[in-house]
């Protein structure tokens, strides 16, 4: 009984959606049948200070909750040159298998694009698979009942001087059905 007790302490239960507070938005994280999955709508673009969020909030939270340091899938419906940093900076903290990120049209300003660049080369050094969300619905599956679709709409959204499909992440964990849409803070829809 005691060691039981100590265990649970030890290791809580693992709650299976947790949202996550970052300034006054929040990011979504999904815990089921050993994925981790992490999902950004675009509060991390709007947050100055994304990078300590990361280190002193985001990977203390994960390890506490999961007790891990590795992410399976990380989905980012919102690119941004902060994205792209804090995005690196995870990907040196923890090991993220699979990043998501929507395809975009034109050019990326320079720092974005610098960032960007950066961001390629640190997931390449560490295993990361880069996967671009263009027009297919991409499906993330983690057993026959739980999903997630990556949703491409026609509608799309701009960010400084690129355009990008919105995307829509929407599916069932632990049979509960959940939608997310991307923030649209400093974006703007084009179509």
């Amino acid at each position: 009984m005691i060691t039981y007790i100590a265990l649970n302490y030890m290791h809580p239960p693992i709650k299976t959606i947790h949202t996550i507070p970052c300034r006054n938005k929040e990011v979504t994280l999904i815990c089921h049948n050993n994925h981790i999955i992490f999902i950004d709508p675009g509060t991390l673009a709007a947050n100055a200070s994304a990078l300590s969020w990361i280190s002193y909030t985001f990977v203390p939270y994960l390890i506490e909750s999961t007790g891990q340091l590795f992410i399976d899938h990380v989905i980012v419906l919102q690119p941004s040159a902060r994205v792209f940093e804090a995005l690196a900076l995870l990907c040196t903290k923890i090991e993220i298998k699979k990043l998501y990120l929507p395809w975009w049209q034109n050019k990326l300003p320079k720092n974005a694009w610098y960032q960007f660049v950066a961001l390629q080369k640190i997931a390449k050094e560490t295993g990361c698979k880069i996967v671009r969300i263009d027009k297919k619905t991409v499906t993330i599956t983690i057993d026959e009942a739980n999903f997630i679709h990556l949703k491409p709409q026609t509608n799309h959204l701009r960010y400084t001087t690129i355009t990008y499909p919105a995307v829509y992440a929407q599916g069932t964990i632990d049979k509960q059905p959940f939608s997310l849409y991307p923030n649209q803070s400093k974006q703007k829809k084009i179509r």
